[in-house]
């Protein structure tokens, strides 16, 4: 190996490592992060609604102050909230999850493309397909969430 070429071996393992895979690592944690999420607002759904189908009949009259409610409405009406706040959170959980399982895969694409060649600004060298595979990724990463550039840049400075 000639000098050149080691040096661009050593500048493709830093940025695959210290940029590329923090990336990667982000979108796969957050996408993890995303799911659990989504899998509690399903498990809260589905105890809320068991709690709302089966809660028992109605209880004696409370009274708070100078109002006199059922009980047994109030909780219902709870049960009901919690439902549509866990439907909220399901809606917003999968959305976050599609949207960084497919930044994932974009940048999965661009790695894969910079390894086969295929890239339409990379030329016959290594060099050329490299400058072309950073500025795909950094064109993915700025257009779907500049400030995870900002947050790994700042992770790679200390």
């Amino acid at each position: 190996m000639s000098a050149p070429d080691t040096e661009f071996t050593t500048r493709l393992n830093s940025y695959t490592k210290s940029q590329f895979q923090r990336y990667l690592n982000w979108y796969g944690q957050n996408a993890k992060q995303a799911k659990n999420n989504l899998i509690a607002g399903l498990v809260v759904m589905v105890i809320s609604s068991l709690f709302l189908v089966f809660f028992p009949g109605p209880m004696d009259d409370m009274s708070f102050l100078q109002y006199t409610f059922d009980p047994t409405k109030a909780i219902k009406l709870g049960l009901l909230l919690s439902i549509l706040l866990s439907g909220v959170s399901i809606y917003t959980s999968s959305k976050q999850m599609k949207c960084y399982l497919s930044t994932e895969a974009l940048l999965r694409s661009e790695y894969a493309k910079f390894n086969a060649r295929t890239s339409d600004n990379a030329g016959p060298n290594d060099e050329a397909a490299f400058r072309a595979f950073v500025s795909g990724v950094d064109g993915i990463m700025a257009a779907q969430n500049p400030e995870v550039v900002i947050a790994v840049a700042r992770d790679n400075d200390q």
